[in-house]
């Protein structure tokens, strides 16, 4: 399902606090604002057997590369 921007945020969390097997999340970047998932993504770690999938890039250019800190 196509989703927009401001929808993101909710539905991300959403899924990570309810799945019980894995969550594929997509995203052409990786930001600062990716930050704002790291309670719900270990959350959803801690739980046992699941997978997380976080498939993320647009193109090359320097200007699309994950934030550094976050990404580690």
């Amino acid at each position: 399902k196509d989703i927009s921007t401001f929808e993101h945020k909710e539905l991300i969390r959403e899924a990570l606090l309810t799945a019980e097997l894995a969550v594929y999340i997509e995203s052409p970047w990786i930001r600062k604002a990716t930050m704002e998932y790291f309670d719900a993504i270990k959350f959803f770690l801690e739980k046992k057997n699941t997978k997380l999938f976080i498939t993320y890039g647009i193109d090359s250019r320097p200007i699309n590369l994950p934030h550094r800190e976050t990404f580690e």
